[in-house]
Protein backbone atom coordinates (compact mmCIF):
# COMPACT_ATOMS: atom_id res chain seq x y z
CA UNK A 1 0.00 0.00 0.00
CA UNK A 2 0.60 3.70 -0.54
CA UNK A 3 0.40 6.92 0.77
CA UNK A 4 -0.52 10.06 -0.53
CA UNK A 5 -1.04 13.46 0.08
CA UNK A 6 -4.25 15.09 -1.50
CA UNK A 7 -4.49 19.03 -1.61
CA UNK A 8 -7.55 20.71 -3.04
CA UNK A 9 -7.16 24.23 -4.44
CA UNK A 10 -9.53 27.52 -4.83
CA UNK A 11 -13.38 26.37 -5.56
CA UNK A 12 -12.21 22.26 -5.16
CA UNK A 13 -11.35 23.44 -1.25
CA UNK A 14 -14.68 25.22 -0.69
CA UNK A 15 -17.17 22.66 -3.10
CA UNK A 16 -15.27 19.73 -0.58
CA UNK A 17 -14.60 21.72 2.52
CA UNK A 18 -11.54 20.25 2.73
CA UNK A 19 -7.90 21.33 1.92
CA UNK A 20 -6.05 18.18 1.93
CA UNK A 21 -6.60 14.66 2.58
CA UNK A 22 -4.31 11.88 3.24
CA UNK A 23 -5.54 8.33 0.81
CA UNK A 24 -4.22 4.86 0.63
CA UNK A 25 -4.01 3.20 -2.18
CA UNK A 26 -2.94 0.04 -3.90
CA UNK A 27 1.01 -0.22 -5.11
CA UNK A 28 0.94 0.67 -8.84
CA UNK A 29 -1.89 2.68 -8.59
CA UNK A 30 -2.28 6.22 -10.51
CA UNK A 31 -3.75 9.35 -10.33
CA UNK A 32 -7.24 7.85 -12.55
CA UNK A 33 -7.10 5.09 -9.12
CA UNK A 34 -6.82 8.01 -6.84
CA UNK A 35 -9.76 9.86 -8.11
CA UNK A 36 -11.50 6.80 -8.24
CA UNK A 37 -11.11 6.58 -4.35
CA UNK A 38 -11.74 10.19 -3.40
CA UNK A 39 -15.27 9.78 -5.71
CA UNK A 40 -16.38 7.04 -2.99
CA UNK A 41 -16.61 10.11 -0.19
CA UNK A 42 -19.53 11.71 -0.95
CA UNK A 43 -21.64 13.23 -3.42
CA UNK A 44 -19.62 16.75 -3.44
CA UNK A 45 -16.27 14.36 -4.09
CA UNK A 46 -18.26 12.25 -6.80
CA UNK A 47 -19.41 15.44 -8.93
CA UNK A 48 -16.09 16.94 -9.01
CA UNK A 49 -14.66 13.91 -10.44
CA UNK A 50 -17.51 12.37 -12.19
CA UNK A 51 -16.05 12.98 -15.86
CA UNK A 52 -12.39 11.04 -14.35
CA UNK A 53 -12.40 7.32 -16.00
CA UNK A 54 -9.08 5.72 -14.87
CA UNK A 55 -9.75 3.22 -17.20
CA UNK A 56 -10.36 6.09 -20.36
CA UNK A 57 -8.22 8.48 -21.79
CA UNK A 58 -9.93 12.01 -20.87
CA UNK A 59 -9.08 15.82 -21.81
CA UNK A 60 -9.51 17.40 -18.46
CA UNK A 61 -8.36 20.52 -18.98
CA UNK A 62 -11.42 22.16 -19.02
CA UNK A 63 -12.50 20.95 -16.19
CA UNK A 64 -9.35 19.82 -13.60
CA UNK A 65 -5.52 20.53 -13.59
CA UNK A 66 -3.29 18.07 -11.41
CA UNK A 67 -0.09 17.94 -10.50
CA UNK A 68 2.10 15.51 -8.40
CA UNK A 69 4.97 16.60 -6.34
CA UNK A 70 4.58 20.78 -7.84
CA UNK A 71 4.91 19.27 -11.79
CA UNK A 72 1.50 19.00 -13.90
CA UNK A 73 0.99 15.42 -14.90
CA UNK A 74 -1.96 13.19 -16.45
CA UNK A 75 -4.07 10.02 -14.88
CA UNK A 76 -1.55 7.93 -16.09
CA UNK A 77 1.09 8.64 -14.13
CA UNK A 78 1.79 6.03 -11.29
CA UNK A 79 1.59 7.36 -7.77
CA UNK A 80 4.71 6.16 -5.25
CA UNK A 81 4.42 6.42 -1.78
CA UNK A 82 5.05 9.85 -0.30
CA UNK A 83 3.24 11.58 -3.45
CA UNK A 84 1.45 14.96 -3.17
CA UNK A 85 -1.19 15.42 -5.61
CA UNK A 86 -2.74 18.98 -6.02
CA UNK A 87 -6.06 19.27 -8.34
CA UNK A 88 -7.24 22.59 -8.74
CA UNK A 89 -9.26 24.47 -11.72
CA UNK A 90 -7.78 25.92 -14.87
CA UNK A 91 -6.32 29.01 -14.51
CA UNK A 92 -8.43 31.60 -16.60
CA UNK A 93 -7.33 34.97 -17.94
CA UNK A 94 -9.27 38.07 -18.28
Amino acid sequence: MINIKVLFFANFRELLGCSSMSVELKANADIGDLCDAIKEKGENWSALFSNVQSNVKTDLQSKLMIAVNQEMTTLEYSLKNGDEVAFFPPVTGG
